[in-house]
């Protein structure tokens, strides 16, 4: 039975939200699941994910497929690149302690780069295009 770790959708129209979870292939799309992984909302600003690292990191390891779009979800919330440096510390090419100052370093950038997205909001963009169009 080949398991892939997609989106479930709920939510009511025009207003979804999704969980990641980890289903059998040929079940449907918000049918049968054997594990609810995590949760993703696009509608807010910035969108919110929040994924179990620790169980999307097992089903990875037994060979569950994601998604393209889970798999922009894992790389976002971060759980790709631990796994990646966990990976590391098992081949003897990272310690324990050099694989967590990477993450640390991760985790600081990203808190960065979503500050600086939050303070551009669309409607901040839209006024930024507007000005260099006149300026022109």
């Amino acid at each position: 039975m080949a398991v892939r770790l997609r989106l479930q959708r709920h939510g009511r129209k025009k207003h979804p939200f999704y969980h990641v979870v980890a289903a059998p292939q040929q079940a449907p799309r918000d049918g049968r699941f054997i594990e609810k992984v995590g949760y993703y909302d696009p509608t807010t600003q910035p969108e919110t994910i929040e994924i179990d690292r620790d169980r999307a990191i097992n089903w990875l390891d037994k060979g569950a497929q994601p998604t393209p779009t889970v798999r922009r979800l894992l790389r976002a919330a971060g759980v790709l690149y631990y796994r990646h440096l966990q990976r590391g510390i098992r081949l003897g090419v990272l310690t324990q302690e050099m694989a967590q100052d990477k993450w640390n370093k991760w985790l600081e950038s990203q808190r960065i780069k979503k500050s600086t997205a939050a303070a551009q909001s669309p409607k901040r963009k839209k006024k930024v295009k507007k000005a260099s169009a006149a300026e022109s």
